[in-house]
């Protein structure tokens, strides 16, 4: 029976977890706001930026929005093209009272709230935080591989590494291991077997 190390745990969890989330809330936060900032551009804003050959002429900034969320209280989104000054917004209610209607901030606060797609990033890096401590806690739970098929869900079985697959990186025993060197041409002093 193979034992579980804490890197064969954490190599478990990284597998089950390896590209999730499937939905990149951030990229259709930057998409937002990007095609925001344009259409609110002048006109030769616009062309240059609708030109892939001009677009890198414009300035480039990181943009950030800020909420009230605790620990979760900003993101960063990269290469914003054509901002007008605007790298930062409060997305807070008390601060929407005081945005012109008509302007490039009043948009890009009224399209993201309405989009609800920082709520659904925050909501997703939320359960995607709790989903990994209760993998670490069932992981953690188990103290060899035979134990997680009684308490990993069958749908994750598939992410137990076969007790053959272990063996092989357990320690060998050193004739076969010097048996293959020379064959390989090591050359190696011959000792007496006791």
């Amino acid at each position: 029976m193979t034992r579980l190390t804490n890197d064969m745990r954490d190599s478990i969890k990284n597998k089950i977890m390896q590209g999730l989330p499937n939905l990149n809330y951030v990229d259709q936060v930057k998409t937002l706001v990007q095609d925001t900032i344009i259409e609110f551009a002048p006109k030769q804003v616009q062309e240059l930026y609708a030109d892939k050959n001009t677009r890198g002429h414009l300035k480039v900034v990181n943009f950030e929005i800020r909420a009230n969320w605790g620990l979760l209280s900003y993101k960063y989104i990269n290469d914003i093209y054509g901002t007008n000054g605007i790298t930062r917004l409060q997305m807070d209610e008390r601060v929407a009272v005081l945005l012109k209607e008509g302007t490039l901030i009043h948009a890009l606060y009224t399209r993201l709230r309405d989009s609800k797609l920082i709520d659904k990033y925050r909501e997703q890096q939320e359960l995607r935080a709790d989903v990994v401590n209760r993998i670490k806690a069932t992981l953690a739970s188990a103290k060899t591989i035979k134990r997680l098929y009684t308490v990993l869900e069958p749908e994750l079985h598939g992410y137990i590494p076969r007790e053959v697959d272990l063996v092989s990186n357990l320690p060998a025993t050193v004739a076969p291991v010097v048996i293959d060197l020379r064959k390989l041409g090591a050359v190696l002093p011959e000792v007496a077997k006791k």
